[in-house]
């Protein structure tokens, strides 16, 4: 009777294990990303710098953020074309320096580099890196890879964007997340 009682109640308890408050996972778009483990100065939000970022981590305190957008990278009803992450990369620069109400103080034009840490399993990106001046007259800093995932095949941004100096300042905390952000199979 034991035995059946565990059969039983075994994956129930499982199912019944809350989740990992910590850990962002998005099974439909095959990424997981993680905040610094019970550091309350971290946390997940909805909204960040881009529209449609599907995970958003950001320090409380300080002006720094890390969001990841993901989508399939060939859209063969729309354009038949596969999503080329070079060239993704030049937009992202180019959504900056064709903005009037930011002065840019300095860029880096796209470059393969990888994400801190082995992020993405160390996948092979472009990079572009954009320091500039807000409206606000606030100095910013933005850092964006751009990268088609190697397991699921979804194209992915993953940005950096915070005041000038935020991320020497959280260094540790920022490369610990991005050496958690992992690309899934995406399941059927």
């Amino acid at each position: 009777m034991s035995q059946l009682w565990m059969m039983v109640a075994v994956p129930f308890l499982a199912q019944a294990a809350p989740a990992n408050p910590d850990l962002k996972y998005v099974k439909e778009q095959g990424f997981s990303i993680m905040k610094p483990v019970k550091n309350e100065e971290w946390g997940f939000k909805d909204k960040g710098f881009y529209q449609d970022s599907k995970a958003i981590i950001y320090h409380k305190v300080d002006t720094l953020t890390i969001e990841v957008l993901s989508f399939v990278q060939f859209d063969a009803l729309t354009s038949g074309k596969v999503w080329d992450a070079k060239k993704q990369a030049e937009a992202e620069l180019a959504k900056f320096t064709g903005n009037t109400q930011i002065t840019i103080n300095s860029k880096k034009e796209p470059h393969q580099a990888r994400l801190p840490m082995a992020g993405a399993g160390n996948v092979n990106a472009w990079h572009v890196t954009v320091n500039y001046k807000a409206e606000d007259g606030k100095a910013m800093d933005a850092r964006i890879w751009t990268f088609v995932g190697r397991e699921s095949q979804n194209a992915y941004i993953v940005a950096m964007i915070g005041e000038d100096g935020m991320y020497k300042k959280h260094q540790k905390a920022a490369d610990f997340i991005f050496s958690t952000l992992k690309i899934w199979k995406i399941p059927k």
